[in-house]
């Protein structure tokens, strides 16, 4: 096609490449890329600015597919770090106590099933650092989720003290659960207090706060289980404390069996045989 195009004496255009003509003008304003090519010329240079056009498509997918490898390479170093935290605290913990057999009363003997042998002030319940100066509060982590319909609390020395129970989130917001007076009172030898919650978020940690004060002694918790619908109690596989007469945080060497990790509780709220 000629410049200017016939019968259109006042025709302005821009050709693919950015050249542009007027009917006026005896030659182009800049050299043009396909003069006196005809029209093969114009399409090589239609060809020429498809590739470039996709040229910057497959950079523009390079910087996308860089940008998600690196979020998810971020996301893996965030879950390898938080995996070492969590074996690296297990690991201190496990050594303290190696190191530290003694005394007991530690944070740890509130995880697993009861194995308090009866009422009293045994080594195989936790306690806190001091009878009566503060007001306490003892977490439990469950290394499996469960929605609870109640919480069962064995109480093996001075009961009575527990006055609120709360769901711990990811994030470490609290949900009350239950708040109110301990169904076992003080001045008992001790006992299992059920505590009936209405929730429908899986929960795998709570923190029991106790008013340690206004119940003289040690307040000693020998476990905590989370029990569901059918009646059956997961018990805490870590704990953590306010203070501790022992060790005021642990973890579990190891994992549960599935018969060792889930115990029935019978109706009368006894120690699981």
């Amino acid at each position: 096609m000629g410049w200017p195009p016939s019968g259109n004496p006042s025709f302005a255009e821009t050709n693919p490449m950015g050249c542009y003509r007027t009917a006026t003008a005896a030659r182009c304003k800049a050299p043009c890329p396909g003069d006196d090519l005809g029209e093969p010329g114009y399409k090589r240079i239609a060809a020429m600015a498809s590739a470039h056009f996709a040229q910057r498509i497959r950079s523009l997918l390079g910087l996308v597919r860089f940008r998600i490898s690196t979020m998810l390479l971020l996301m893996a170093t965030v879950a390898v770090a938080l995996a070492w935290r969590r074996d690296h605290n297990a690991l201190v913990a496990q050594i303290e106590r190696m190191q530290n057999p003694g005394p007991r009363w530690g944070v740890h003997e509130a995880t697993g099933p009861p194995n308090t042998p009866g009422y009293g002030d045994i080594a195989t319940a936790w306690a806190s650092k001091s009878p009566d100066d503060q007001q306490e509060w003892l977490q439990l982590d469950f290394s499996v989720e469960v929605i609870p319909v109640a919480i069962r609390i064995h109480e093996t020395y001075n009961p009575g003290a527990v006055v609120k129970i709360a769901r711990v989130g990811i994030l470490g917001i609290e949900e009350t659960l239950w708040e109110g007076v301990d169904p076992t009172t003080p001045g008992a030898a001790g006992g299992v207090s059920t505590f009936a919650v209405s929730t429908r978020k899986p929960t795998s940690r709570i923190k029991i706060y106790l008013d340690s004060p206004a119940v003289s002694g040690w307040n000693e918790i020998d476990a905590v289980g989370l029990v569901d619908a059918n009646g059956e109690a997961t018990w805490a596989s870590k704990a953590s404390a306010s203070s501790s007469y022992g060790p005021t945080e642990s973890a579990m060497s190891g994992y549960y069996s599935a018969s060792e990790f889930v115990a029935p509780i019978t109706a009368d709220g006894s120690f699981p045989q």
